[in-house]
């Protein structure tokens, strides 16, 4: 999407983009409402104005992280957060949960628990208010940082091309996933529409702000197509994807769930080449993602736990994120987790 493009057509030109994304993910037409995710921001506002405009039903969920002195007043009766739910004519639903106490009881990162807290939220507000799926705001510099960040741990390949524009399993879609920030800050100066400031992201305390403020203006410095570039690898990688989802089908068949977590037989691994198995590991690590929130495999870790199945190294244990535990021993694979707080939700991707 064009920046220089006239204010007129921006408002015509960018919520057709987001009904065409989410035509193109099998979204469209509904039979429930969307649940925004909201956090008063530019891109969950963008969202939430596209909707409106295009004339889908939808609501709004808001999550106060209580982490910022001014997100409470956000959030009051008489805050930005409603006022915008009123304007456009919609429910608002807002939660507080103290992220930093979640952290500190759970040994985790506050960014961590922050996404543990919000994804639980919105999926108990989807519950219970009957929606068919949760729209997130994540636009094409998200992206980007997400697959900066998923270089930097290390994580294989097709995830490393970064998070998903749609996930059935967890009812998630991400509509403005191919559009650049600037352009969304264009669509929405256009509509005269101001948006909240999370002075947190100006702060280099955490990875991904180091990265946004000094490593992609590095690269957008010495390609001004970057994004065009990066979208084109996570494009192919999703081909992969629905590629190698068809070709294993008939392995991921003899998967069996156990009370802990997954297990296959080592012989439906054996006969396959090693570019399969590695696939095949990467995808039962992420289907103990959604069942327990675990984390993105290192490409390291999935070779050495193939050179053990290789040479026949029994038992042998492999640590994944998330405290999954890969084991080969009594001829199977199996994966298995600890148990995870009640409430707890995936929490794998951003």
């Amino acid at each position: 999407m064009s920046r220089s493009v006239p204010s007129s057509s921006l408002l015509r030109s960018f919520p057709r983009a987001v009904r065409g994304q989410l035509l193109a993910e099998g979204v469209l037409p509904l039979n429930a409402p969307i649940l925004v995710a909201f956090s008063g921001g530019a891109d969950s506002t963008a969202l939430a104005l596209s909707l409106h405009r295009l004339g889908l039903p939808f609501m709004l969920a808001h999550l106060n992280h209580g982490l910022r002195p001014e997100a409470a007043a956000e959030s009051a009766p008489e805050g930005p957060v409603r006022t915008f739910a009123a304007q456009l004519g919609v429910a608002c639903h807002i939660e507080h949960e103290d992220v930093a106490a979640m952290a500190a009881s759970r040994g985790l990162g506050l960014e961590e628990a922050g996404r543990l807290a919000r994804y639980a939220f919105l999926e108990r507000t989807r519950a219970a208010q009957g929606c068919a799926w949760i729209a997130l705001g994540h636009q094409a510099d998200d992206l980007i940082e997400d697959m900066l960040l998923r270089l930097v741990r290390g994580t294989g390949w097709p995830a490393l091309a970064g998070m998903r524009a749609c996930d059935p399993s967890r009812h998630l879609v991400r509509p403005l996933l191919q559009i650049p920030r600037a352009d969304i800050e264009a669509f929405l100066n256009a509509a005269g529409q101001s948006w909240l400031h999370d002075a947190s992201n100006d702060t280099n305390a955490f990875r991904r702000n180091r990265l946004r403020h000094g490593v992609l203006p590095t690269l957008l410095d010495e390609n001004p197509s970057f994004h065009q570039a990066a979208l084109a690898l996570w494009a192919q990688a999703r081909e992969d994807e629905r590629f190698w989802e068809a070709f294993l089908a008939p392995t991921l068949a003899c998967v069996c769930q156990t009370q802990a977590g997954l297990a296959l037989p080592e012989a439906a691994l054996r006969p396959l080449p090693r570019a399969a198995r590695l696939r095949l590991y990467a995808e039962l690590l992420r289907r103990m993602a959604r069942r327990f929130g675990s984390g993105q495999a290192r490409a390291s870790t999935l070779f050495n736990l193939d050179r053990a199945l290789l040479r026949q190294e029994r038992p042998k244990r492999f640590q994944f994120p998330g405290g999954v535990v890969a084991c080969l021993a009594d001829g199977r694979l199996e994966l298995t987790s600890p148990p995870a707080p009640a409430g707890t939700q995936n929490a794998s991707e951003p």
